[in-house]
């Protein structure tokens, strides 16, 4: 609708066969909406049709806010701010090995998620004992 007004120059009253506050009325929106929506399109026409709705001229100002032009450097973790980024299910057999999953330091690993840091580990009943055999044998990475 707001297209249509601003391609054809239609100021409040113009619109054929309604007025415009019917057709607003009608599409359920209000003054301020289409204000907003023209100053959005940023265009010469749709700022002149948000001065006429408001009517006062609206002074364009420049950005506030400074591009970034180098990305965000990652900031490197130390400690209990370290993250699980990858969590495997240890096997019963691996390397030749045979290994006891009734142990208790495995029912501790099943509560390890990826996303979590070494504290949350820590607060859900893991001990530090468990995280590094677990990031030796290769069930946890973190980083």
């Amino acid at each position: 609708m707001l297209r249509y007004f601003v391609e054809r120059g239609l100021v409040p009253g113009d619109a054929p066969g309604h007025s415009f506050y019917d057709v607003l009325r009608r599409a359920r929106l209000m003054q301020a909406d289409v204000v907003l929506c023209a100053l959005r399109i940023n265009s010469t026409s749709s700022l002149a049709l948000a001065e006429k709705l408001v009517g006062k001229r609206i002074h364009v100002c420049p950005p506030m806010l400074i591009r970034w032009t180098s990305p965000v450097k990652a900031t490197r973790r130390s400690g209990d701010d370290r993250v699980v980024t990858h969590v495997r299910k240890p096997r019963s057999t691996e390397k030749g090995r045979t290994r006891l999953l009734s142990a208790s330091m495995y029912d501790r690993m099943a509560r390890a998620q990826t996303g979590m840091t070494v504290s949350t580990l820590l607060a859900r009943g893991l001990r530090r004992r468990d995280i590094r055999i677990a990031v030796k044998r290769g069930y946890l990475r973190i980083a």
